[in-house]
């Protein structure tokens, strides 16, 4: 019975954190959005690239963490 509510914490960590990205990307576009020239198309593609990044390390990170719970049992 303890396997669903972990999987249920990773899943409801997997969101805020991928929320939490957002609004950071968010932020730094809107920073972009406000800059000119070649700066601004640089900003967006970073961020974007960011973004990706990030969220492939979060999803390793907690599968290799759900995967070790399996491990420990």
């Amino acid at each position: 019975m303890a396997t669903p509510k972990r999987k249920d914490l990773a899943t409801h960590l997997r969101q805020c954190l991928n929320a939490t990205i957002d609004a950071a990307i968010e932020q730094l576009e809107a920073y972009a959005g406000s800059r000119r020239g070649p700066f601004r198309l640089n900003l967006r593609n970073d961020a974007e690239m960011a973004r990706m990044r990030l969220r492939v390390k979060i999803h390793k990170t907690l599968s290799a963490a759900e995967t070790a719970e399996l491990w420990m049992q």
